[in-house]
């Protein structure tokens, strides 16, 4: 008899559990916060109730590279913002987190070519 190559059925709880277990290791790492940690918890519980399982139907690490960028902007527009308010603009630090941002959409596209 043929092994079967047809992906198990998803199963929310088997779902839940594997999402817990990265969560749970990201938590471990010393340099990762745990409000954080939290913040991704929560927005995944918010966005199963919604979306479900659409994930495993989309391009996630796109979806990523388009959030990484999205990201920076935020940092860049943030700084912008402070300028025009007559604040310390903090330019160094939000291009300090573009880069960051920079750096997760490099990995995502490596993550997305990977196959």
């Amino acid at each position: 008899m043929e092994a079967s190559t047809k992906a198990p059925p998803f199963v929310a709880e088997i779902h839940n559990a594997e999402y817990d277990d990265y969560l749970d290791q990201l938590a471990a790492a010393p340099t990762v916060p745990d409000y954080f940690v939290t913040q991704c918890r929560e927005r995944q519980r918010r966005g199963n109730g919604i979306f479900g399982n659409r994930y495993i139907f989309r391009p996630n690490a796109v979806e990523g590279m388009e959030e990484a960028a999205d990201g920076a902007n935020y940092a860049i527009f943030e700084s912008l913002k402070r300028g025009h308010e007559g604040k310390d603009d903090k330019r160094a630090l939000c291009l300090e987190i573009a880069h960051t941002f920079a750096k997760a959409h490099r990995l995502l596209a490596q993550l997305h070519h990977a196959d």
